[in-house]
């Protein structure tokens, strides 16, 4: 078999390798001003101390693959189907400087727009991988009749930017996030038992907020690319072995 017609077919098992778009992510990110907060664990600031008018940027991703919900009208929402069934979520949090992540894989975790009411939302709940926090929080924008429509179809692959708006009076917060150590040792109390709960949260009443989502390769289609790619760089050096014997 000729060299050039080994190194074609072994191009060509790389490109089949290449990933496909298997998978659906949507993030929802906010930022803004916090209207309040307070730093219990210290993850921003000095333990114990407020949040309120510091700036942040929050970014909450959650792979649409593991959800199901139903279509309906102007309404498309889906969620995991309750505490502990298979989900993903991702985000990182950033106040003053410093930032913060989690991945939960077990959990609850919803997405959806409505164009109903010209609406946004995602939330998470679960055990942070990263760390074991307990993380819980939902955004949620919904502005007002005075505001302009951002949301005119539900279709989730799309982005959509809320700016300048006012939330409606039913909704009291865009933005509420909340982590907790539920497993640290209560030493300064005295002749308790028991864990003690260090709890940071925050909320923002009119964040600007884009909702994004976008296909992403499987990661198992990156490891067939790679090793593809690897059996192509190792019949190109085959190729030129020979050619610089003849």
């Amino acid at each position: 078999m000729k060299p050039v017609s080994c190194l074609s077919a072994v191009m060509f098992t790389a490109l089949v390798a290449l990933p496909c778009a298997a998978q659906t992510t949507a993030t929802l990110t906010t930022s803004g001003m916090l209207s309040g907060g307070y730093d219990g664990i210290g993850l921003f600031v000095a333990p114990e101390s407020s949040l309120a008018g510091l700036q942040f940027t929050l970014s909450l991703s959650v792979n649409l693959t593991r959800m199901s919900g139903n279509r309906i009208g102007g309404e498309n929402w889906v969620g995991n189907g309750g505490f502990g069934k298979p989900m993903l979520a991702t985000g990182e949090l950033t106040i003053a400087g410093r930032s913060y992540s989690w991945l939960i894989d077990s959990g609850s975790a919803t997405a959806g727009l409505s164009s109903n009411r010209n609406a946004v939302g995602m939330s998470t709940n679960g055990k942070n991988m990263l760390d074991a926090n307990n993380i819980w929080m939902s955004e949620f924008i919904q502005p007002d009749a005075s505001s302009p429509r951002f949301v005119f179809g539900t279709d989730f692959a799309q982005t959509i930017v809320f700016d300048g708006y006012t939330l409606a009076p039913a909704t009291s917060t865009g933005l509420y996030f909340e982590t907790t150590i539920p497993y640290i040792p209560c030493n300064e109390c005295p002749g308790a038992s028991g864990p003690a709960v260090f709890t940071t949260y925050l909320e923002a009443d009119n964040p600007r907020a884009v909702w994004t989502a976008s296909p992403v390769p499987e990661p198992a289609r990156y490891g067939m690319l790679a090793a593809g790619l690897g059996m192509v760089g190792l019949a190109r050096r085959r190729v030129q072995a020979i050619r610089a014997v003849a």
